[in-house]
């Protein structure tokens, strides 16, 4: 019997900055374009530090161009599920001006937090295409 591998790596409990790596891997599946950033999510379940989902998405989006349900829509709809989101880079304000995501976030209970050191990377990253 073949025991499959893991859909997603693991990482020590704890070490923000292996997640964030990770959802920059995430942003290069993103196909890169003029008119959008490539960015990277990465949903884990502390209390398992277990690996849920995977996605695109940078700080927690609070308007969308598109018209499609933001992040910060979603994220404030699954209540108090997510307590904590962590961010690489604050989102440029080249589309849609200042983002007050964060803001609503905090404002319902769940904190925000910065993980410092990948700043360039991610924003290589993200605007490739530009």
């Amino acid at each position: 019997m073949t025991i499959p591998s893991a859909p997603h790596p693991t990482f020590p409990a704890g070490n923000h900055k292996a997640y964030m790596e990770y959802a920059s891997e995430q942003a290069r599946l993103s196909p890169p374009a003029p008119t959008k950033f490539c960015v990277g999510a990465v949903l884990v379940d502390a209390d398992q530090n277990q690996i849920l989902s995977t996605g695109y998405s940078m700080e927690p989006c609070n308007k969308r161009l598109s018209g499609s349900r933001t992040c910060v829509q979603r994220i404030l709809a699954l209540g108090s599920a997510i307590k904590v989101i962590y961010v690489g880079i604050r989102e440029p304000e080249k589309f849609i001006g200042e983002n007050t995501g964060r803001k609503r976030l905090e404002d319902a209970g769940v904190l925000v937090e910065f993980v410092e050191g990948m700043e360039d990377e991610i924003m290589k990253v993200s605007t490739a295409g530009h």
